[in-house]
């Protein structure tokens, strides 16, 4: 998985932003908001695709947008079209009237501003068709071409694994594809799958009916072994699965359809906090988090008004590469299980999968400060996790170091 500037990848939330900032014709000011109470607050949250979690001072915030970079895109916006023909384009692109019936199809081919704007990012790599598909994914409009260049040119290692599945496996046998994505983790290149161990704990963890929300698909292995299990214990529910690398995510999407599976697994293109802050995403049951595990208390803050009742998280990762604090997120907040496994194929390697669910109401606020020993190993993850995509680096060692460290703070914790 591969990470995107956060500048390139929130650009249509910053256009759905400056639809309601200015809706009725007026600005709201954070002089006008400290007026407002919080039960006040979250319905202009919620009207906006806002997570509505957090103290007065965080919503005014995110109301306001005061995140770095977003007011030069929001005048990008405004310059572009004006806020009420914006909104009519998006329910355009969307299939969708204001009355919610049917557009025709010249409407519904009509090209939305936002799109025209991707087109002047420069397609000279990855990362534009990245951006570029997360534009067209918001409104519904389909996953664009590589700009000038083949699937295998952006994704080249992925590319090899689903022509080696096709190679080995029937269309439609989904257990013959998850044994050949094994097979080639053992015999060709390691993937970094929820194999073994981890593919049991992935298994217990659904009910029948289950809404899956996936942040990280990767080749959609994961995603396959939960369509899988639902077969097993009834069926129902879906699988919606995130994934930030736009090439990566169609290869994902061919592999869900030669395992016929592609029914039962939505891919969505973009950041996970992005989605969650769409809204789209809509109620869950189970939220598994698969992706950069330096962000997931982030994204599990944002998700928890999206928590069904009774939901369950699964948290991977947490020990290799690591996700420091999100273990302090979850303390106090949540009851939660940690297991520990061997990463898959990797014997000198242990990892921590953390299952669990929010604690019942009154609970404590999320932390508003951290540990600094976990900022500081937070940060070394992240800095591994960059080298790592550049060249080898040695886990092992980096665990040892970091490990002991970490299971001594948890031991105190009572996790």
């Amino acid at each position: 998985m591969g990470w995107l500037p956060r500048q390139l990848v929130r650009q249509p939330l910053i256009v759905g932003r400056a639809v309601a900032k200015v809706d009725g014709g007026r600005h709201e000011t954070r002089s006008d908001l400290e007026q407002l109470t919080v039960a006040q607050l979250k319905p202009l949250l919620k009207e906006r695709g806002l997570p509505v979690s957090g103290r007065k001072a965080e919503l005014i915030s995110r109301l306001l947008d005061l995140e770095d970079g977003e007011e030069e895109e929001e005048v990008m916006v405004r310059d572009e079209k004006d806020a009420e023909t914006l909104q009519h384009e998006a329910d355009s692109a969307s299939g969708l009237s204001k009355s919610g019936s049917h557009t025709t199809d010249a409407e519904e081919h009509k090209e939305p501003a936002w799109v025209k704007t991707s087109k002047r990012l420069p397609p000279d790599n990855g990362e534009w068709m990245s951006t570029r598909a997360w534009l067209d994914a918001v409104p519904g409009l389909p996953l664009p071409p590589p700009p000038g260049m083949t699937l295998a040119d952006l994704a080249k290692k992925e590319v090899s694994i689903l022509d080696y599945v096709r190679r080995r496996s029937a269309r439609g046998d989904l257990d013959a594809v998850l044994q050949s994505i094994q097979r080639f983790a053992k015999e060709h290149q390691w993937l970094k799958v929820a194999g073994g161990g981890k593919s049991m704990l992935l298994q217990g963890s659904l009910k029948p009916g289950d809404r899956i929300v996936e942040l990280g698909t990767y080749v959609g292995y994961s995603s396959m072994v939960f369509a899988r299990r639902k077969r097993d214990i009834g069926g129902g529910g879906i699988v919606t699965s995130c994934e930030v690398d736009a090439a990566v995510a169609q290869v994902a999407r061919a592999m869900h359809a030669w395992a016929g599976a592609h029914e039962e697994i939505v891919v969505r293109v973009g950041r996970g906090a992005d989605w969650l802050a769409t809204g789209l995403l809509g109620e869950m049951d189970l939220l598994v988090l698969d992706h950069r595990g330096t962000v997931y208390h982030e994204d599990l803050r944002d998700a928890e008004s999206s928590l069904a009742t009774g939901a369950r998280i699964l948290a991977d990762n947490v020990l290799h590469p690591g996700a420091p604090l999100f273990l302090s997120f979850v303390k106090d907040r949540y009851s939660v299980t940690l297991h520990e496994v061997n990463e898959y194929l990797q014997k000198d390697l242990e990892d921590w999968i953390v299952i669990g669910g929010p604690l019942p109401d009154p609970r404590p606020p999320p932390p508003t400060s951290t540990p600094p020993e976990l900022r500081r190993w937070s940060a070394e993850v992240d800095a591994i996790c960059w080298r790592s995509m550049q060249g080898p680096v040695n886990w092992t060692d980096f665990q040892n170091r970091i490990g002991p460290g970490l299971r001594t703070w948890c031991a105190e914790n009572g996790l």
